[in-house]
């Protein structure tokens, strides 16, 4: 599968195809080592929100 970037602005977009079943609005982290760039979805830490455990102090 292949997808070209594209320049808006100051930005450049890249296409995702369908196949790879995207939804609109899902954050993803960028991780870019040499020339390849990962996206993997951003997820909520299972201790980010510490203060709503129950039995924690």
């Amino acid at each position: 599968m292949e997808t070209t970037i594209r320049k808006i602005t100051n930005s450049v977009e890249a296409i995702i195809s369908r196949e790879l079943t995207a939804k609109v609005g899902v954050k993803f982290k960028i991780i870019k080592i040499d020339a390849t760039i990962i996206l993997p979805p951003v997820r909520i830490t299972l201790f980010a929100h510490a203060a709503n455990l129950e039995g924690t102090s």
